[in-house]
């Protein structure tokens, strides 16, 4: 049986797309607070020291045209990459993939780099019409407030592969960190 753990609001309205999560915090949303949602990826990562180290709130939200994704993430912010690289620091990272299978993940990293906001397409099974590279047609708005990244971003469901609002959609997130002392 399907289990949806994720919430998501229908928007009658588009957002508009500029960080400024006023709206979305009146909505559900995923926290990650605890040492059990970390993950190392190297032994010279340096550990986990609480909220104030790594923290943050996701939200869904969708409408016909678009899938709608907002962060806040509290972490010291450092990205000096761009493109491709931006996954191996302060990131956010989304998978996604319809019912189908592996086959059809569609994979986007979020950075503020010294560019500016970036989305990076990772990866795509149509890389004709959705190559690999930065994705300038998916509107986007990161900033930095208070000591928080906040991300927002309109991703339309043709970007990820879908010719119409799906009834579902498989969703992986994950938030890069990359300490000043990580090797």
């Amino acid at each position: 049986s399907k289990i949806n753990l994720t919430p998501a609001s229908y928007f009658s309205h588009s957002p508009v797309i500029n960080a400024n999560l006023g709206l979305w915090k009146k909505l559900p949303a995923l926290s990650f607070d605890r040492e059990d949602q970390v993950l190392r990826l190297s032994r010279t990562a340096a550990d986990w020291k609480g909220v104030a180290d790594l923290s943050g709130r996701l939200w869904f939200g969708w409408d016909e045209k678009n899938l709608y994704i907002a962060a806040e993430v509290r972490d010291k912010f450092l990205q000096e990459y761009r493109g491709s690289l931006t996954w191996e620091q302060d990131s956010l990272q989304l998978a996604f993939a319809s019912s189908r299978g592996a086959s059809d993940i569609y994979l986007y990293n979020l950075a503020l780099t010294p560019a500016g906001a970036q989305i990076y397409r990772a990866e795509s099974p149509d890389r004709k019409t959705y190559p690999l590279g930065l994705a300038p047609e998916i509107p986007r708005a990161i900033k930095v407030k208070d000591g928080l990244i906040l991300y927002e971003a309109a991703f339309p469901w043709a970007a990820l592969g879908f010719k119409e609002r799906p009834r579902s959609i498989r969703i992986c997130a994950l938030v890069n960190d990359a300490d000043p002392t990580d090797k």
